[in-house]
Parts: structure tokens; sequence; C-alpha cells
């Protein structure tokens, strides 16, 4: 076996045999299959490639925002709100692990921003999420798993169906 083919075949047992590398390696291959998916999806709208970067950029902010859409409205109804505080606007709206430990959850199936909604759209909407605005949100982080609204509401015993305090 001369130098080349051994070094080659190193690599190729590496692979094959550690964990982590398998690991990475399968992270990779999903993230080409999905840059794949968004290429194959670009080409179904025809858009030349070359010289045409803006046309092809906006198409992609348009898919990744249904995508989002999508998956918002599947966890938070039509219209859109957050569950807590009831906010409206889109762009403040984002999915809440229910139970926490989100950023735990996103680090073991290595899914960030629109590839966490591509997830939750492919394993078809698992239950345990919800709709919450971005203060909500980071509230309840902050509050050890209670959004400042609710911790409010109940300190002040306040009536949800009037909103006076009793």
């Amino acid at each position: 076996m001369d130098e080349q083919s051994t070094n080659e075949y190193q690599k190729m047992y590496i692979r094959l045999h550690n964990p982590k590398i398998k690991e990475a390696l399968e992270f990779f291959e999903q993230k080409k299959k999905l840059q794949s998916e968004l290429r194959e999806r670009l080409d179904a709208h025809q858009v030349p490639r070359i010289g045409n970067e803006r046309a092809i950029n906006r198409c992609a902010r348009r898919y990744r925002k249904n995508i989002r859409l999508e998956v918002l409205i599947h966890y938070g109804g039509n219209p859109l709100k957050c569950a807590c505080c009831g906010e409206t606007i889109m762009e403040f709206l984002s999915i809440d692990h229910i139970e926490g430990g989100g950023t735990k959850h996103r680090k073991e199936i290595r899914k960030n921003g629109i590839e966490f909604y591509w997830w939750l759209r492919k394993m078809e909407y698992p239950d345990g999420y919800q709709v919450l605005c971005m203060n909500c949100n980071w509230g309840k982080r902050m509050n050890n798993g209670v959004c400042p609204h609710l911790k409010l509401k109940m300190n002040n015993k306040l009536d949800l169906f009037t909103g006076k305090i009793l």
C-alpha cells in the first residue's frame, strides 16, 4: 500500500468509526439536503441564477417567510397572536417550548432559525410548542418559565375576564 492510499484508508476509517465525526457528517448531509430542496424550489420558479441574485434572494426570503407563517399559524391559530399577551404583529412572534429547554433541544437537533421551523414542519408539528411574542418569550426565560404577565396576574389576582385587580 502506498502512502496516499494509506492516508485515504485512515480518513475513511475515522469517518466510519468515530461517532462525533459520523454525527457531523450526518448533520452536513442534512444541511446539503435542505439547501438542495431550497434550490429545487427556486428552480421551480424558473429564476435564472447568473446575474439575477436579487430575484433569487427575494424568492428565498418569500419562501422562508411562508414556512415561518405556516408554522406560526399551526401553533398560534389564525389570526396569529401571542398565547400570553395577545400580541398580533407577526414580526414579534416566535415559537416557544412550553416546558422550557428550547436552547438545549435546538442544540440536540442542530436546528436554529428557519431550519427549526423546517424541522417542525417536517416532524408534522409535534406537541409541546406555542406562539409567544419575543417579550413574553424572553420574560418567561428570565423568570424561571413564567411570563411576567402571568406572574403579575397571579400576584395581583387580576380578573382575566374584566382586566380589573380584585
